[in-house]
């Protein structure tokens, strides 16, 4: 996450600040989040003999790399900015802003990597690396990686571990498949056991159920297309080249569809979606989508991370994977962290 420290009042009176403030600079030191803060008030901590050691040459290099960070502050999704004057609840309370006071920061297991909550370690990793992606367009790349806590569940133990990291008070993020199969279905499985809680912004969270069935929807067609090519599909891949994104919005890549079951989808829900898009065969029944099977989305995986991320930003395109590339921002702005550790 890129921190950001503007002010800081009575810190030399006040050891829990000191505390806090040394935790930041370890963690960031060690690679965790991005820090910024103004060089005048670096100077003015450094002059104060307050902090030393390690954190000291932290400091050193975050008041040399300030203009550099505070231009970036924009370019992200959010940020995390630390109130340094009397302890507040932690809130998401303006845009781009997500305000912690600094108490949290007194414990170090406070200050560690975000954690990332999904269903699969997969689905984690092609977030990843469309934020990767984000952090090319952006010309961040070269100074920033992206780095989490990955926790896959699945079933009931994904929502078991969303607030198992939520008892221990740490900041996650958490991206779930709909599973729905008609934009008119209710959510299923693991996204309809977190009814209760918010989404979008919680305390602590950032909650997201994906506006399509599942993260294979949101593969991009070129790499998609690669997968098939790859494992000789060729059948299938003719027929998933001339899906529509409106289409592939609400399609079980996994298992694929077959006309008839999408025409049931409609009159079971009455509400038409599939039969906007394709008629009756007078010939019978047929495949709208052949299935794809379960190592569709781990084979795309592959090939993406098999990229250089400059190369895989050209398999994206702004219109048809604006889904995608909206979430890439905030995964980028979560995990966004410095390249190395700083010595």
């Amino acid at each position: 996450m890129m921190i950001k420290i503007s002010d800081m009042v009575g810190l030399a009176q006040n050891k829990d600040k000191i505390r806090a403030l040394n935790n930041i600079l370890m963690a960031c030191g060690e690679g965790k989040h991005v820090l910024w803060m103004p060089a005048k008030l670096a100077d003015q901590i450094i002059q104060e003999n307050i902090i030393s050691g390690y954190q000291l040459n932290v400091l050193y290099f975050v008041r040399e790399q300030s203009r550099l960070a505070r231009a970036h502050l924009d370019s992200l999704e959010f940020h995390v900015d630390v109130g340094f004057d009397e302890p507040t609840p932690i809130g998401f309370f303006a845009p781009k802003t997500l305000r912690i006071s600094y108490d949290y920061f007194v414990d170090s297991a406070h200050v560690q990597l975000p954690v990332f909550v999904c269903e699969n370690i997969t689905d984690i990793d092609f977030y990843i690396l469309a934020g990767m992606v984000f952090l090319n367009d952006s010309k961040l790349l070269k100074e920033y990686a992206l780095k989490f806590i990955k926790v896959g569940g699945g079933g009931s133990t994904t929502i078991s571990s969303f607030e198992n990291h939520l008892r221990n008070k740490n900041l996650v993020i958490c991206i779930l498949d709909s599973d729905k199969s008609h934009p008119n279905a209710s959510l299923k499985e693991t996204a309809l056991r977190f009814e209760e809680y918010e989404k979008g912004w919680g305390q602590r969270y950032w909650l997201h159920i994906l506006n399509c069935t599942e993260a294979e929807n949101l593969v991009p067609m070129k790499i998609a297309e690669e997968a098939l090519h790859q494992v000789g599909a060729n059948s299938a891949l003719q027929k998933f080249k001339v899906l529509t994104p409106q289409a592939r919005q609400f399609l079980d890549h996994k298992e694929g569809l077959k006309f008839s079951v999408a025409r049931n989808l409609d009159r079971t829900l009455n509400i038409p979606h599939w039969s906007t898009f394709y008629e009756e065969d007078d010939e019978g029944d047929y495949w709208i989508s052949e299935p794809l099977g379960s190592s569709f989305l781990d084979r795309s995986v592959e090939i993406m991370g098999s990229m250089s991320t400059m190369k895989l930003a050209e398999h994206f395109d702004a219109d048809l994977d604006s889904q995608l590339l909206s979430l890439a921002s905030m995964v980028a702005a979560w995990g966004i962290s410095y390249k190395k550790s700083i010595r």
